[in-house]
């Protein structure tokens, strides 16, 4: 006989690992497709779906039948968490970028900061050198 998912539910507040494993493999697939939809990468698609089942795992999702069905509950907590992750992904995306634009010379004292001059004698040396030790410093864009 198939449990219901309030009684799987019900087992996992219990701490029963069975009922956690068939939950997830009775949602996973929806719950997957719903928040790769939403976050557009299937890192962060697995990532927040593991997510999901950690929150309910450690008691930080509540289910309340009477407000609605176990599926949608799912839904509600996956989209929150996709949408958390995304604007997460974003803020540290912008963090970074703030942080490589301050790096220009903003903070960088100016006894150690290269003059054009300098840059200059840098371009005619690397010139001067050999193809191949040319290649070794292509990246480097001075």
């Amino acid at each position: 006989m198939r449990e219901s998912d309030i009684e799987l539910y019900d087992k996992i507040v219990s701490k029963d690992t069975d009922s956690l494993e068939t939950l997830y493999d009775r949602y996973e697939s929806l719950l997957y497709s719903f928040i790769y939809k939403i976050t557009q990468d299937k890192q962060s698609s697995e990532e927040v779906l593991q997510d999901v089942f950690m929150k309910i795992w450690n008691q930080k999702a509540k289910f309340d039948s009477s407000k609605g069905k176990m599926s949608t509950w799912l839904i509600t907590i996956s989209r929150n968490l996709a949408i958390d992750y995304i604007r997460k992904r974003k803020t540290t995306s912008y963090e970074y970028d703030e942080e490589r634009d301050n790096l220009k010379t903003d903070n960088v004292p100016e006894s150690e900061l290269i003059t054009k001059k300098e840059a200059n004698r840098i371009k005619e040396c690397i010139i001067d050198l050999k193809p191949s030790k040319q290649l070794l410093l292509s990246p480097i864009h001075i």
